[in-house]
Order: structure tokens, then C-alpha cells, then sequence
């Protein structure tokens, strides 16, 4: 990717006969082009505005970037560029910004351009032709890089068209050079097996595009291995939310290099196997934390607070017929101020909901296999064993590993305080599903807000069906619109750095 800049006479012919001179060179073709901007100077004031845009090169097999470099300062001695002012007028500007994936630093030059974060008349022609080119060394694509300018900065920065409808000449235009969006360097065939999770219509995978053929199944039956090795096929890149990816699919499928999970948890694919074969594998980390913190508080207001029985008994006429204040001692309202919280598994989504906790006046312990410094601000770091006899609310966030598989069962529940509230936003594996069926009939759990169980969808036999004490959600803590749009930009992110030959959240 090469910039280019002009503000003397006749700007855009400038621009448009550098074009022709470089893909003149040899072993160099222009392949696109941006649109050209108009633009304020930098630095030095007292001159005309800028015409910028960006142009993307191929350049064959052997083409070293410093000799890429002197050819393009040839092509500035040609059309009299003039070197008198730092940051000057000038007719024509090249600079190297980005060279694939890779970082240079030569004292003749630096790869990627060491300021084209900071100039919008950079980034955003750069971003029309590569929006999600995730630049080396700073683990962000174009678009975030853009996102994080001021206002300010991208007000002087106009759209002014097309550079062939504006030059004078231009005779000799590259023919392969076209205005809009570069093709994917790798175009890659894309299958998404479960998409109705992210995304039930609310919202858009069309960004996919921008990566291969893309092929979108709402949903494919966990059951069924023939079916999600048809649907994989020749896939080089699956996205999966719940659908598992074991060792019979991933040996059919040869093609496959490229996995994104479209969620936290990782536990549907076989990372053995997928090392073994050398396949990638992503997740999603952090998307949801605020939403599914959310979920866990409305879970234990509801039991504090009995807001839906108290909402049932003015529907069925209790308030009007028994009294002016009306208050059922079956359903009695806890106060949780002062009340000690317990989280297990003090992550992202742990440490959120500890602060919603927090606000509301609650003390907070912590188990977690690591500390860390925004950890130690929030909560007191305990054993597990402390927090199941300390705690008042019990909430899990841990990953489910074989480790972490049913760390709530009879024994752990028998050491809980009388009358603790547990809560599972996690993994319904973390509970044994009938040790807590049993606390919560004797009542040494008092109540249990659970959105995961160990079976999904709940059979109709499940231990906890019919327990008035417990509150079953359908696994929807994290869907909130919110939640899920950062999921889908995620997936973009992974998709972007993969492209680039950096791929990112690898577990």
C-alpha cells in the first residue's frame, strides 16, 4: 500500500501521471485506488490543500521494499518534487505505508509508516480500499485505527471523486486499477454452521463478504456427523457456535484451516485434533461481559426482591382484598447490602458483575487460579473452600474444563452458608444438576438463578424442572443486540487477522 500527495498546480494530473509511472515499474502492477480527498496541510500551514489518496500494489516475487522505495523517490525527481520546507509544498508525495504483513525498520524505512495512525488523510482512503487489513504491530485494523481519531481530525478530510474524472489527461491510466475496496488477498471459502445464535435476522453478516464465498446455515443438528462434514466440505474457514467439531469431522474435511468459535467457550471443538492437523482456532473473548453481568443481576433481584410474585398477587386482585400494604411471608424481600457475594471465576464477566455488586453495598470474595491487579481492587482472593462457607450469593464464571466440571456437587454444597443464593450464568456442567436439586428441596440452597444446564435444550426430566425455588433462563444471558453485534465484530476482527497472517485469540 502506497500513499500519494499533492498540492502544486494541477494536482490531480500529478497524482494521475505518478500512477502511470508506477505501474511502469517493473515487477509492480496498481491494482486499485482510492477515491481522491481533499485535504488540510499538516505541520506547515502556509500552503494549498492536499490531494491524497492511496493506491494498492502488486509486486512480484523478489521485489524488495527498499528498491520499491528508490524507484518511487525516482518517480518524485521526475515530476520535480522539491525537497526545500519540512512538510512543504510539494507536487508529489509517495511514502510505503504498509508492505503485507511486514514490520521494516530501515533507516531509509519504516514499515508500517510510523505516523499513519494519526493522519486521517491516511487512514481514510486507506480504509476504502482495506478496512479490516489488521496493521502489524499494532493489532488493529484500519477501520479501529480510524475509529479512534477525533471528530476533528476527519473534518478536513473531503471526498472528492474519482482520480480519472478528475485529471486532465488521463491517457496511459493503469486499465487494472479500479476505485473501491481491495479484493481479499486470500479468497477463502466460508461456511458459518450455526448462525441463528449471533445473529436470528436482527442483524448482518454481509461483512463476510469482504473475506470469500460465504455460505450461512441458521443451524445444523449437533447430532448428525455427515451433516456437519457435507456442510463443511471444502470450507477453508468455519464459524461455529454450538455445533461440535470432533475428530470424525475435522479428518473429512482437509480443506479446513481456519476456525472461529463464535463464542467464549471452546469446549465443541477438538483443539487436539485441530493442532494435530494444523488448524487454527478462535474464540470470542470479552463480547458479552456486560450483558451477561446484567442477566446476573436481574437473576438475583428476581429472587431477592420476588418481583414477579408480588407483580402476580396485584394481578390477581390479593392487594385490593387483603390489605393496604400488602406483604406475603412466603415471599420474603432480602436486602443485599452488607450481604457478602462469592464469585467463582474472577474474569471479565466475574470482575462486572462484582462491580454492579459492589454499588450496591455488597462485599465481595474471589476464587480464580490467578490474581490479577484489577482483581485485587474489587474482591478479597480466597480458596474456594472460604467462599462456599463465607458467601451469601454464590455466582459462577468459570470456563468448563475437566478441572472445572461439576465444582458445585453434594460436596461442595454442603459447605455452603444456610440460605446461600447461587447463581450460573457459566457453564451448566460447573453444577451437578442433582446435588443442587437436592439442596434447594432441603434448603440448605435457598433459591437458584440458572441460565445453563448440563443438558441444553432442558429435557422435561431435569432434576431442576418444577423447582419453585429455582429461576431457569434459556442460555440467553450474552444475547443481548448489543452483545451479539460485538460478536459479529469480532468475527470480522479474527477474519481480518487471520487474512493478514496474524490470526488472534488462538486457544
Amino acid at each position: 500500500m502506497i500513499g500519494l500527495g499533492s498540492n502544486i498546480g494541477a494536482k490531480s494530473d500529478y497524482l494521475n501521471q505518478a500512477l502511470v509511472k508506477i505501474n511502469g515499474l517493473d515487477q509492480v502492477a496498481v491494482k486499485q485506488v482510492s477515491q481522491v480527498y481533499q485535504t488540510e496541510p499538516v505541520g506547515y500551514k502556509d500552503q494549498d490543500d492536499f490531494y491524497n489518496m492511496v493506491a494498492a500494489l502488486e509486486i512480484e516475487e523478489g521485489k524488495a521494499p527498499l528498491k520499491l522505495l528508490e524507484d518511487l523517490l525516482a518517480i518524485e525527481a521526475d515530476l520535480d518534487r522539491k525537497r526545500t520546507i519540512k512538510n512543504g509544498p510539494r507536487t508529489i508525495d509517495l511514502d510505503v505505508l504498509l508492505v503485507e504483513d511486514q514490520e521494516i525498520d530501515d533507516p531509509k524505512l519504516q514499515v508500517p509508516h510510523p505516523r499513519l495512525q494519526d493522519r486521517a488523510f491516511v487512514l481514510v482512503p486507506l480504509a476504502e480500499l482495506a478496512p479490516n487489513y489488521l496493521v502489524p504491530g499494532l493489532n488493529k485494523t484500519v477501520s479501529d485505527l480510524l475509529d479512534e481519531l477525533d471528530q476533528a481530525d476527519l473534518t478536513g478530510v473531503k471526498a472528492l471523486g474519482q482520480l480519472t474524472d478528475l485529471a486532465n489527461d488521463s491517457e496511459g491510466w493503469p486499465e487494472k486499477a479500479k476505485l473501491g475496496r481491495m479484493e481479499p488477498m486470500t479468497k477463502e471459502e466460508i461456511v458459518v454452521l450455526d448462525g441463528s445464535y449471533a445473529n436470528p435476522g436482527d442483524l448482518s453478516w454481509d461483512f463476510l463478504e469482504d473475506y470469500g464465498q460465504v455460505t450461512i446455515y441458521q443451524d445444523t443438528p449437533h447430532d448428525q456427523v455427515q451433516v456437519i462434514k457435507d456442510r463443511v466440505g471444502e470450507a477453508s474457514v468455519v464459524i461455529t457456535n454450538k455445533v461440535p467439531l470432533g475428530e470424525e469431522v475435522l479428518g473429512a474435511c482437509p480443506q479446513l484451516k481456519y476456525i472461529i468459535v463464535s463464542a467464549t467457550g471452546y469446549n465443541n471443538v477438538d483443539l487436539t485434533v485441530a493442532k494435530n492437523l494444523g488448524i487454527s482456532v478462535s474464540n470470542i473473548p470479552a463480547y458479552s461481559s456486560a450483558s451477561v453481568a446484567q442477566h446476573c443481576l436481574a437473576l438475583l433481584l428476581y429472587l431477592t426482591n420476588q418481583v414477579d410474585h408480588y407483580s402476580q398477587a396485584v394481578g390477581q386482585g390479593r392487594w385490593q382484598e387483603e390489605a393496604w400494604t400488602f406483604y406475603d411471608q412466603d415471599y420474603p424481600i432480602q436486602e443485599l447490602d452488607g450481604k457478602c457475594l462469592g464469585v467463582v471465576g474472577f474474569g471479565s464477566i466475574g470482575q462486572s458483575f462484582a462491580r454492579i455488586c459492589r454499588a450496591l453495598g455488597m462485599n465481595v470474595l474471589a476464587y480464580n487460579r490467578s490474581q490479577s491487579p484489577s482483581g485485587r481492587e474489587l474482591a478479597r482472593y480466597v480458596s474456594l473452600e472460604d467462599l462456599l462457607a463465607k458467601s451469601d450469593v454464590i455466582s459462577l464464571h468459570l470456563p468448563l474444563t475437566d478441572q472445572t466440571r461439576h465444582i458445585i456437587d453434594d460436596q461442595a454444597l454442603s459447605q455452603v452458608k444456610d440460605g446461600v443464593i447461587l447463581l450460573n450464568t457459566a457453564r451448566g456442567p460447573l453444577l451437578d444438576p442433582q446435588a443442587l436439586a437436592d439442596a434447594l428441596k432441603d434448603g440448605r440452597v435457598k433459591a437458584a438463578g440458572i441460565d445453563v444446564l448440563d443438558q441444553e435444550p432442558m429435557p422435561h426430566d431435569h432434576p431442576l424442572e418444577g423447582l419453585a425455588n429455582c429461576i431457569l433462563t434459556p442460555h440467553i444471558a450474552w444475547a443481548s443486540q448489543e452483545s451479539r453485534q460485538r460478536l459479529l465484530d469480532k468475527i470480522d476482527h479474527n477474519l481480518a487477522a487471520y487474512q493478514a497472517g496474524q490470526p488472534i485469540n488462538l486457544v
